[in-house]
């Protein structure tokens, strides 16, 4: 399993709030992070209080579900879709929960699993 190079949900939180914060200082008292436990996570929520977003940041590997969010936004709960916005990344050796599924099903090693 792969599970271990995961880091833990709050150091990812706050890896996300540094980088903003360095990158867009005056947004840091607007912007909420927030973990999400089903497909949709609060944005998708008929409850107005939960779902009170102007935009989703999102990795190129979640936006079809954004966007499948902003259909359900939509058709479903009769709401403005959000605006999506879609970031790149630049590091050379990112680690997502994807890449990791995507390594194991083509058998590659990675030197956690070899030792």
């Amino acid at each position: 399993s792969f599970r271990e190079l995961i880091p833990p949900l709050e150091e990812r939180m706050r890896g996300v709030r540094d980088f903003v914060e360095n990158l867009a200082p005056g947004i840091k008292n607007r912007m909420r992070i927030i973990p999400i436990g089903d497909a949709y996570g609060p944005p998708g929520s008929p409850d107005s209080k939960l779902n009170d977003f102007d935009a989703l940041v999102l990795s190129h590997e979640t936006l079809l579900t954004g966007k499948r969010l902003n259909e359900h936004r939509v058709k479903n709960l009769n709401m403005e879709p959000l605006t999506l916005l879609c970031t790149r990344r630049t590091e050379p050796h990112g680690m997502s929960s994807t890449a990791l599924r995507r390594m194991r099903k083509s058998g590659i090693r990675t030197e956690a699993n070899m030792i």
